[in-house]
């Protein structure tokens, strides 16, 4: 039978489902708060852990995961099997690529990199239909969004087997109540009767410390001192009967605020991001979960012996008459001599101090947890292991086989929210101008990309995460790949490559290799023999500025030129250059 969203009965039953859901996830929930307070340790806001964590395996293995799975913003390839599309897909992925830097993408991909480690991940997907920005300032209006939803605010049908089995889905977010009374794609006969949510119609079972905001703030879900009142909406997906609801958490009407057919992509505005999935179970197992036991009772000896430590003391005892010598022992200096009557009449005493076997368990269980952990030590670059820095990136690289299968994980995802973004950007009004290089040339022209120019359909494109983007680079890791290509390609190539007319840039490649190396002289130990390429060089250095680079007077006020400095100043050096170069 079909869902009904106009029927109250169907929408009592929805309501039941989803509380009952929301019920039995909250084991998880709890999990991954208790799970982050240990991460944040003792010191951080509010709300963090109960004691001091000396050594935080849970700290350690996030921040190493997650530096290796997601550092930099993606870049999206976008391909097509039909040859007359190919200049229509390069524009395609120039617009993608630079939506993706606008609405900053990576931030949301880290954040749901980042709590799939505690449990899973999810990204919500979609077209900003209105010009508020409730949602977040980065929300423009007729622009896809990605934001990431925490467990906290998530439902899904427990009683399916696997994601794609679920009848339901959806999540809750807050926005200012008036403009929920305000929003035109609302019923008007509900949103006249929204109140803002308070804690007499909170949702059932949700508590003021369920939330990973309360850790730093301590607030949770307290709504009595916030700027301006909020109401608490529910977005739920139902995947079979092709709907998307829009519910006022915690008063309910029998009714929707809004009700939408489904037109998005085939995965629907959520995307689901676990590591480690259980055959017949649609939630996973976090990674955090496998050294979780661990963290704790490495840190409750660590205290533990602490607390020996700080009982361990020194005394001085000595037998009675022998005062006059124990106060000798005393004052006498280190490495100076003392008289006394009977050495065993005055004897020190130790009590107390950290013990040693307790100690030596810690450490064991600290090896213990960087293996559980996947080879935390190498993974985070704590611990060399060769003789070489090349062999030491090898066996990083080569550490962990669990990390190479979470960063497919992670680039899987990528690509479905790069694809999910795509077809909002594809179908949208939006009008783009891009910057795109002449191919062979670095000659950059603009291009204007809207609805008239996107031809054929978004399936007649592929859209692909490029490999290894996702993982910043420095300079240095730059070069070396540079550096490698050249030994083992471009040099053996050469003779092929000079009878094709093409020759390496040694120049280019000085600048380059100066520049990532932070050492600039070394242009200036590397001259051309040819006096005649030194003065074309000299030239182009001199060379006037470009009637495009060339800015007219500013004007202000009663029609004075005012002369731009930066504009200015360039010059100045530009003139005193040509001077330096005729003397």
């Amino acid at each position: 039978m079909r869902f009904d969203p106009e029927n109250p009965t169907h929408l009592s039953r929805l309501t039941r489902a989803r509380e009952a859901a929301y019920k039995t996830l909250q084991p998880f929930r709890e999990f991954r708060i208790e799970a982050m307070r240990e991460m944040v340790g003792k010191h951080y806001g509010h709300d963090g852990a109960s004691q001091i964590t000396p050594l935080n395996v849970i700290q350690l293995l996030v921040s190493s995961y997650s530096q290796h799975l997601i550092s930099n913003n993606p870049a999206f390839a976008v391909s097509t099997k039909y040859p007359e599309l190919v200049p229509s897909a390069k524009l395609f992925q120039v617009g993608l690529n630079e939506q993706a830097v606008e609405m900053n993408l990576r931030q949301t991909i880290e954040d749901v990199v980042t709590d799939a480690m505690f449990g899973f991940g999810v990204a919500k997907v979609g077209l900003t239909a209105t010009s508020d920005d409730s949602q977040g300032f980065l929300h423009d209006a007729a622009q896809p969004f990605a934001d990431h939803v925490g467990t906290e605010d998530w439902v899904h049908d427990t009683e399916a087997s696997r994601y794609e089995e679920a009848t339901f889905a959806g999540n809750r977010y807050r926005v200012p109540l008036d403009e929920v009374r305000d929003n035109p794609l609302y019923d008007q006969r509900i949103r006249s009767r929204v109140v803002g949510t308070s804690k007499s119609n909170a949702i059932v079972g949700d508590a003021e410390n369920d939330r990973a905001r309360s850790i730093g703030s301590g607030t949770g879900g307290n709504y009595d001192h916030i700027l301006h009142e909020q109401v608490e909406l529910w977005d739920i997906w139902l995947p079979r009967d092709n709907l998307l609801l829009t519910m006022v958490a915690g008063q309910e009407f029998n009714s929707c605020l809004r009700i939408m057919e489904w037109s998005g992509p085939e995965t629907g505005p959520y995307l689901f991001l676990p590591y480690q999935t259980i055959p017949g179970n649609i939630m996973p197992i976090p990674p955090v979960a496998g050294v979780y036991d661990l963290h704790i009772l490495i840190n409750q000896l660590l205290r533990k012996a602490g607390r020996q430590a700080e009982r361990q003391r020194t005394v001085l005892g000595y037998q009675d008459g022998a005062a006059d010598e124990a106060e000798r022992v005393l004052n006498t200096e280190d490495g100076q001599g003392v008289r006394m009557n009977n050495p065993d009449n005055v004897k020190e005493f130790r009590f107390g101090g950290a013990d040693g076997a307790t100690v030596a368990f810690v450490m064991q269980l600290r090896q213990l947890a960087s293996y559980v952990g996947g080879n935390m030590d190498a993974i985070a670059g704590l611990m060399a292991s060769s003789d070489t820095v090349g062999q030491d990136k090898l066996l990083t690289e080569n550490a962990s086989q669990r990390l190479q299968h979470m960063a497919e994980k992670v680039e899987n995802f990528t690509s479905a929210l790069g694809r999910a973004v795509g077809s909002y950007l594809w179908d949208s009004d939006v009008i783009r101008r891009l910057s795109m290089l002449i191919e062979g040339t670095s000659i950059e022209v603009q291009r204007y990309w809207g609805p008239d120019e996107r031809v054929g359909k978004f399936y007649h494109y592929n859209v692909d995460v490029v490999a290894h983007s996702l993982r910043r680079k420095t300079p240095e890791q730059k070069m070396s790949m540079i550096e490698q290509a050249l030994g083992q390609l471009f040099l053996p190539l050469m003779p092929v490559l000079q009878q094709q007319g093409y020759a390496l840039d040694i120049r280019s490649l000085l600048r380059l290799w100066s520049e990532s190396r932070g050492i600039p002289e070394m242009m200036d130990i590397v001259v051309p023999v040819d006096p005649a390429v030194a003065q074309m060089q000299q030239e182009e250095q001199s060379a006037p500025w470009p009637a495009s680079a060339q800015r007219q007077p500013v004007t202000r006020g009663k029609g004075r030129a005012q002369v731009d400095p930066f504009t200015e100043g360039a010059r100045q050096m530009m003139a005193e250059q040509r001077s330096n170069a005729a003397r």
